[in-house]
């Protein structure tokens, strides 16, 4: 139990030095994400080729994949005549046709 307080009160010193240095430098590798009205949580379970095409895709457009996930939820929920929503069809149906097609003609090496 000793190295849990340990623990606790080196990370409650490091806090509080951050807090105290508000000059120091804002650190890239970390996103903040509080704020926004999306407070619940949704939980879906994916085979591994499922979230691997998920994962894929995500990556090649720099996002998480959480976010890629919200986005297909909420692309299914807009209504099918909100023009957005027709254009983010679009946008992705050309992106899997583009993809397909480089994938399929790719030079032999």
């Amino acid at each position: 139990m000793a190295r849990i307080d340990e623990l606790l009160e080196a990370e409650a010193v490091a806090a509080e030095m951050a807090e105290a240095d508000q000059d120091s430098a804002v650190r890239t590798d970390v996103r903040i994400t509080r704020g926004h009205s999306r407070s619940r949580t949704l939980q879906v379970r994916l085979n591994d080729h499922e979230l691997d095409q998920l994962t894929a895709y995500a990556d090649q457009r720099g996002l998480p994949v959480s976010t890629v996930a919200r986005l297909f939820l909420l692309q299914a929920l807009s209504p099918a005549d909100d023009l957005h929503a027709v254009f983010d069809r679009i946008e992705r149906d050309l992106s899997n046709i583009r993809r397909e097609a480089l994938s399929t003609n790719a030079p032999d090496t």
